[in-house]
């Protein structure tokens, strides 16, 4: 009798042990998905549990498998958990049944080209980015990192030229060049907001069906991480003894809070540019800098809807480099459109992200 007693009393110490620890698990996804809801200028650290979200879902689905192997009766206790965030789950890595979109709908694409590359990424006087892009014949082509000399852009137009890409504009942000190449005519264009290299504009685009068409192209505050800084990271991830990663950790969550609270300042700018424009076609595209489980996406897209989540499958890792193996790179469009065949074309490494490109429907 005295031996069940104690062999039940280690059973149920275990079992709450296990709970425990799924809770733990589950609290911390928790958080990771409601940290969209918490402005970084209110605590700058709230953008970490975001940007840490599917090591989160990874550990949480971890603890469910362990629960079904080792203790049945908490396994309801991850499960809750992962549905609860089903929705953020399926922002961050969506699954759609492919469709195709109707005739007359616009095909736009969104690509940082990290200054056009270097001289490898030349042949002759051809730029084998902007060959690519031409390739895609795409309607609207948002650029980011776009710098290059007048000379250089003059090639450069040349063969955009060549997909129909006749018409340009850019906005200025010191170094950096927000660029709007477009088969339809560029009728204005206004700074949104900027900080330094980072920032955002909009362009003003007459569409075929009469309609003033904006499109807001986005450049956010990055998070100014070394290369030594991605290389340890990548380290970290692959558990690598030859870095420190208590410092290491340190060192990456520190920058990566204080580029949130400027981010975090950028959406709201241009949500409120959103917000004021409401009611006229819009599109919010570019290099956003941020996850899908991000204040930033969250901010932006409030009042929109996220192209990719609504058309695209699977994680769509849009920056190409080290580890990180995100989509930092955004469409969103407001409820005059529909979005078909989202997609990030991940076989062409002209630059450290790769293109999104989607294709847009006027609804009736």
């Amino acid at each position: 009798m005295a031996q069940a007693q104690k062999k039940n009393t280690k059973t149920s110490v275990w079992q709450r042990f296990i709970a425990g620890a799924a809770w733990a698990s589950v609290l911390l996804l928790w958080a990771g998905a409601a940290s969209v809801y918490v402005n970084p200028s209110w605590c700058s650290y709230a953008v970490v549990p975001g940007m840490g979200f599917p090591f989160l879902l990874a550990g949480t689905l971890l603890m469910l498998f362990f629960c079904l192997l080792f203790a049945p009766r908490q396994a309801w206790i991850p499960l809750v958990g992962v549905v609860a965030c089903f929705g953020s789950v399926m922002a961050y890595c969506p699954i759609n049944f492919e469709k195709t979109a109707p005739e007359g709908s616009i095909s736009l694409m969104t690509y940082n080209v990290h200054g056009w590359g270097t001289a490898k990424n030349w042949d002759g006087d051809t730029n084998r980015t902007a060959a690519f892009i031409a390739a895609r014949q795409p309607d609207i082509v948002c650029l980011q990192e776009a710098y290059c000399a007048d000379k250089v852009m003059a090639k450069i137009k040349k063969t955009m030229r060549t997909g129909g890409l006749v018409h340009f504009d850019s906005v200025k942000l010191s170094d950096n060049r927000l660029v709007c190449f477009s088969k339809y005519p560029i009728v204005g264009k206004e700074k949104v907001c900027s900080s330094k290299m980072n920032g955002a504009a909009a362009f003003k685009l007459l569409h075929p069906d009469g309609d003033t068409l904006i499109v807001v192209n986005c450049h956010l505050e990055s998070m100014h991480l070394s290369g030594d800084e991605r290389s340890d990271f990548k380290k970290m991830v692959e558990r690598n003894p030859k870095v420190n990663t208590n410092r290491t950790s340190r060192r990456l969550v520190s920058k990566i809070s204080r580029a949130g609270v400027r981010r975090g300042l950028q959406a709201d700018a241009v949500a409120d540019y959103v917000e004021r424009h409401a009611g006229t076609p819009l599109i919010v595209c570019g290099d956003f800098n941020d996850t899908p489980i991000s204040y930033t996406c969250y901010t932006i897209g409030r009042d929109l809807h996220d192209a990719y989540r609504a058309s695209g499958n699977g994680l769509g890792r849009s920056y190409n480099r080290d580890a990180m193996f995100v989509r930092i790179d955004h469409v969103f469009c407001s409820s005059h459109w529909e979005a078909y065949e989202a997609d990030v074309v991940d076989s062409v490494y002209l630059s450290d992200h790769h293109p999104v490109v989607c294709k847009l429907h006027r609804k009736d």
